[in-house]
């Protein structure tokens, strides 16, 4: 069991998920690999096993519960054909004839087919993942702030200022993101 010794300091928390309790203002979230260490965190901490999705808190009695898993095998991720060659990481949305393509929210029918979890040439199978956590050591998000989907399949996080308004995530840490996207706001 690994921790790293990147800390997230959550403020004023007011809804956790369905089945998790809220963790109090100021709670702390720890992110690794592996399952947390006894000695990681107060009772009221979180953490995150970043490599198997398995969420752990809030810390109780200097102890840590078992771990609830966030994502099975494939939960969140979508099987499909590349219509063209993409990248990993990038946004993808459905072609006309149902393909993955780069995705790019200005486009009239847009419709977000999720984050290519690996490289695809076309025709080939490509998992769109559509939610949980995506690491890629080339990132350099700041953390905390939310996703957005950008043309050519290009994420940022610089909200866009004509077009369609996609969130597709925020920042978890500057190479971590929450894949959780909200509904596409086209703006006239």
């Amino acid at each position: 069991m690994t921790d790293t010794q990147s800390i997230v300091y959550v403020p004023d928390v007011t809804q956790a998920p369905v089945g998790v309790p809220a963790p109090p203002t100021g709670a702390q979230l720890f992110l690794g690999s592996g399952g947390p260490s006894g000695s990681t965190g107060v009772d009221g901490a979180y953490y995150i096993d970043t490599s198997a999705f398995v969420l752990y808190g809030p810390r109780a009695s200097g102890a840590w519960p078992a771990g609830q898993s966030f994502r099975g095998a494939d939960a969140g991720v979508l099987p499909l054909a590349a219509g063209a060659a993409v990248a990993a990481h990038r946004s993808l949305m459905f072609a006309a004839d149902g393909t993955a393509v780069l995705g790019d929210p200005t486009v009239a029918g847009y419709v977000w087919a999720g984050l290519a979890a690996a490289a695809a040439a076309t025709g080939t199978a490509v998992k769109a993942i559509r939610a949980g956590l995506v690491t890629d050591p080339a990132w350099a998000w700041t953390p905390g702030g939310p996703i957005f989907a950008a043309p050519a399949g290009a994420l940022t996080q610089a909200a866009p200022s004509t077009g369609a308004y996609h969130k597709v995530g925020s920042a978890v840490t500057a190479t971590t993101i929450l894949v959780a996207p909200e509904p596409v706001i086209t703006r006239p």
